[in-house]
Formats: C-alpha cells, sequence, structure tokens
C-alpha cells in the first residue's frame, strides 16, 4: 500500500521477514522465486597464501536461513569477473544480472 511517499507491507501469517530482488526479466521470476527464501545468516571468508606459487584462495562459507521449507536450499549469489573467472568450482551461468558496469552471471 502506498501512504504519500512510503510504501508499507503488511506480512501474512505472522512472518517477520520480506524478500525483494531486481530481476533481470520477468521470465526470471519462477527461478528468482523458488531461491527467494533462503535468506543468508552468516558469510565466513577463509583467505589463504601459497608461497611456493603465489596463489591466493579465499574460501567462501554460507549458512543460510531457510524460511520456506518447500522452497530451494540454496540462495543466489553473484559472482564479480575477478571471481568467476578464477574458480575452481563448475559454475552455469544460466542467468546474469545486467549491472551498471557490467553483466553479472549469478549462482545457486
Amino acid at each position: 500500500m502506498k501512504v504519500g511517499n512510503k510504501v508499507k507491507i503488511r506480512l501474512g501469517s505472522g512472518q517477520n521477514y520480506l524478500s525483494l530482488a531486481a530481476i533481470p526479466a520477468t521470465s526470471d521470476l519462477n527461478y528468482f522465486y523458488k531461491h527467494g527464501y533462503a535468506f543468508v545468516k552468516n558469510t565466513i571468508v577463509t583467505p589463504s597464501f601459497d608461497q611456493s606459487t603465489s596463489e591466493v584462495t579465499t574460501r567462501f562459507d554460507v549458512t543460510i536461513d531457510q524460511k520456506r521449507a518447500d522452497m530451494e536450499p540454496t540462495t543466489l549469489m553473484a559472482l564479480l569477473p575477478h571471481q568467476w573467472k578464477q574458480t575452481s568450482s563448475s559454475l552455469n551461468f544460466h542467468h546474469v544480472y545486467v549491472a551498471y558496469v557490467r553483466n553479472i552471471p549469478f549462482e545457486p
């Protein structure tokens, strides 16, 4: 509901959370909806450095708060080019968010 220059939202069934996303295309709505109830609760970033190879490795461990058991238990995370170009993980860029700097792929 819009009240003046503010938007008021009433959450039903005692819910105290809201999932909000900038969706690249309307065709992506269902995909975002399935992942929209996995909220990031904590992120631990662990960097390491191998002196013999001068390789820097960064590990991201994410804990989620699953708000709805009937939805996907994974969150969507965007990776910047310097991250996805260097990852050893297999990534499938099925969705791309068009950012103000460049396109940013995201993965569950």
